[in-house]
């Protein structure tokens, strides 16, 4: 097996955030134009299949993606199969021909709601929970192009990519990661696995309810940063209904075997993983490198590929990934044994609607 010489992993976010920022809010207000039920269902229909037409002659969007995806994503958002063939039945040209309909039902892309959500104090867990239906308007005289297959949209190969973040919190919020998790040691628990494989998984972990204001400020910060992330990882935004998080120490022994984390119906809503790392210094262990395998989404789960790329778990870094990509803790090494020693780390999970 052989490992990547240097990272996929992007150490800093884009430079273009304000432009990012203004994609998503464009994103939202279509998002609010097309849940509008006084709009008939038709005239939602002709505008997505008119964006779609206008579309087709980009070779490609931000980050390589075709923007007649980015439509699509739109229209299927929040729709089942039925409902969007039946949209684009109404608005085609060729009205009621087989070959105008869509295929597949895989997951259902969303569109981003969190920069409006960010800015606001929303229920625990929950970054809007509105979904869209059928899909858009403009002018009758639109052209429809041949739907593009929802399967062919999600490639069965993911490379091993991540986003790396340096110094993502301030020293003394840093220290306050650490404080919390000393201050609960006797509070951590052991961790599972959804599977409930034994010696898969060897960990404590620590849940948020012990912490909600750190809580919360690390949510509005992964919430506000969502969809550039999303950009960087060459995926498109998705409307948000929980943040998950817990506080995860590795001792001597530590591991967590090849896995996904949304491999599984309890967690299959789950499209970004996230983890930041600390402990305290100086470093008083080895070890506990973040492995992301490239993966095959039709293959085995739990094998490694040839292809992969170490994540070294450096202090106050937030590390996000695709959920669907296999990836593993490697094992821990801490001589000392004391708790206070351990590889930390607070990770978790952004949900689609």
């Amino acid at each position: 097996m052989m490992a990547s010489d240097a990272t996929d992993c992007d150490s800093s976010l884009l430079n273009q955030q304000q432009f990012q920022g203004l994609v998503s809010q464009s994103l939202t207000f279509l998002q609010e134009i097309l849940a509008d039920e006084a709009v008939p269902p038709q005239e939602r229909a002709q505008i997505a299949l008119k964006i779609l037409a206008l579309s087709q002659g980009e070779s490609s969007g931000q980050n390589g993606r075709s923007p007649q995806l980015l439509a699509e994503n739109l229209i299927r958002a929040g729709s089942n199969k039925g409902q969007y063939d039946k949209a684009v039945q109404l608005a085609s040209p060729a009205n009621g021909r087989d070959d105008q309909k869509g295929n597949g039902d895989r997951h259902s892309a969303a569109v981003d709601s969190a920069a409006v959500e960010a800015n606001r104090d929303v229920d625990h867990g929950s970054a809007g929970q509105q979904s869209m239906q059928g899909a858009q308007q403009e002018s009758s005289d639109a052209i429809a192009p041949e739907p593009v297959s929802w399967d062919a949209y999600y490639t069965s190969m993911l490379p091993p990519r991540c986003v790396k973040i340096d110094n993502f919190l301030s020293k003394k919020e840093n220290e306050a990661a650490l404080k919390i998790a000393f201050d609960n040691k006797e509070k951590f628990v052991g961790s599972s696995t959804t599977t409930n494989a034994d010696d898969y998984r060897r960990s404590s972990i620590l849940y948020a309810t012990h912490y909600t204001d750190f809580y919360h400020l690390l949510r509005k910060r992964l919430l506000k940063m969502m969809p550039t992330i999303m950009g960087q990882l060459d995926s498109d935004p998705f409307l948000v209904s929980q943040v998950e998080m817990q506080m995860t120490a590795h001792n001597d022994g530590c591991f967590y075997k090849i896995h996904n984390d949304s491999g599984s119906p309890e967690t299959a809503t789950r499209v970004l993983t996230y983890v930041y790392y600390f402990y305290q210094k100086p470093k008083a262990y080895s070890g506990g490198a973040l492995r992301i395998y490239e993966t095959d989404l039709h293959g085995p789960a739990t094998e490694p590929s040839e292809k992969f790329n170490d994540v070294i778990p450096d202090n106050n870094t937030m590390v996000l990934f695709d959920s669907r990509i296999k990836h593993e803790v490697r094992e821990v090494a801490c001589p000392s044994r004391k708790f206070e020693n351990s590889r930390f780390t607070l990770n978790g999970w952004l949900r689609r609607v």
